[in-house]
């Protein structure tokens, strides 16, 4: 397998079109357009990218409310799946809900999607909801969260055990 080089950082204006491409080729039912510029002018803090050249590999956002923070999307191309891209997302922008006082971190999965069920059970969310017909087609949505404990500054963080 080759080595793969990429960067994470605040996602920037110029980068939005790609994004929404990606959030296209990713869901069968993607966020539109203006819900993604939406979430930019919203979380501009908690809107990350995984970039490698001027490639968008991967993208994550969550947005903020008090201590509680909501995982809207991650995203990563295809062919850079379980290569640690999506980990790398989920780590900065853990970071970066630190900085803003998250100590929670809540999502909503597809009851179908059992890869980012185990992805995000690898990550340390554990199940604890289900809202019945949640999404738009009536499939139910299975609730997780995960408790950040952080000591110090932002960028030195542990999780509990």
């Amino acid at each position: 397998m080759i080595l793969l080089s990429f960067v994470v950082r605040k996602v920037d204006s110029k980068l939005l079109p790609d994004v929404y491409r990606l959030e296209r080729a990713c869901f069968s039912r993607p966020y539109t357009w203006f819900y993604i510029k939406t979430l930019f002018r919203r979380s501009p803090e908690t809107f990350l990218v995984a970039v490698s050249g001027s490639s968008v590999l991967g993208y994550a956002v969550a947005e903020v409310k008090g201590v509680l923070g909501h995982l809207i999307s991650i995203a990563v191309d295809d062919r850079h799946r379980k290569r640690g891209v999506g980990e790398a997302l989920f780590a900065e922008l853990s970071k970066a809900l630190s900085s803003l006082h998250v100590r929670k971190i809540v999502l909503e999965v597809r009851k179908s999607n059992l890869e980012a069920q185990q992805f995000y059970g690898k990550l340390g969310f554990k199940q604890h909801g289900l809202i019945i017909r949640y999404y738009e087609n009536g499939e139910d949505a299975l609730v997780f969260s995960k408790q950040l404990l952080f000591f110090g500054k932002a960028d030195r963080f542990k999780e509990p055990a």
